[in-house]
């Protein structure tokens, strides 16, 4: 809206892939696009060397456009309203996940070294170090009945509901698993934003220098 106005303006847009797409307005001035195209590698270098971008998939405009493929084979199928009105609210929900699922899912530690770290903990005897026991406990954990696997449920809606809910269809569940993958692409970015920003700005300060 502000755009469409003429009260902002969108310089470029970066994609968080492998290799990094980036796209400038061909309306951009030669300085302009010499400033965004420094902005743009400081973009790229924070995507690839931040921790909390780690575990995103580079070949995400790959994915993406197989999923639009699917979908569209689904609103062909069975007819772009319903697509659609499950969609908007899979949408609504869509925030509802755990990012931090996945890396509380560390691989078991065999006794012997569960027991040297337990004796570590011991030998240290500070103040809080029976926090450290916390790490060997696994809290609300459920049993999957559909994989049998452990998995713990906290705070990941649409993950529970990929796979538990009684009504779900295939293709639904397949949409709902697309759109949490893809709100697991852009959680870094909602988390970074500012730090996200601050790295090309002072790319450009030393640019400019």
């Amino acid at each position: 809206m502000d755009y469409d106005l003429g009260l902002s303006k969108i310089y470029e847009l970066v994609i968080n892939a492998d290799p990094c797409y980036a796209f400038l307005l061909d309306s951009n001035s030669y300085v302009q696009n010499l400033m965004v195209a420094a902005h743009v590698l400081a973009h790229a270098d924070f995507f690839k060397n931040n921790a909390l971008f780690a575990p995103t998939p580079r070949d995400v405009v790959n994915r993406m456009a197989a999923s639009g493929e699917r979908f569209h084979q689904y609103e062909m199928q069975y007819g772009k309203d319903v697509v659609e009105s499950f969609l908007d609210a899979a949408l609504a929900v869509q925030e509802h996940i755990d990012p931090s699922l996945t890396a509380r899912r560390r691989p078991q530690q065999n006794p012997a070294d569960r027991a040297k770290r337990g004796s570590v903990a011991q030998e240290r005897q500070g103040r809080y170090d029976d926090l450290l026991a916390l790490d060997d406990r696994v809290s609300s954990t459920k049993t999957d009945t559909v994989s049998g696997r452990a998995e713990v449920w906290e705070k990941d809606l649409l993950l529970y509901l990929i796979h538990h809910s009684p009504a779900l269809t295939d293709w639904q569940r397949d949409i709902l698993t697309v759109l949490r993958e893809e709100m697991l692409y852009f959680w870094p970015q909602l988390e970074t934003k500012i730090m996200n920003e601050g790295w090309p700005s002072f790319g450009l300060c030393i640019l400019a220098r």
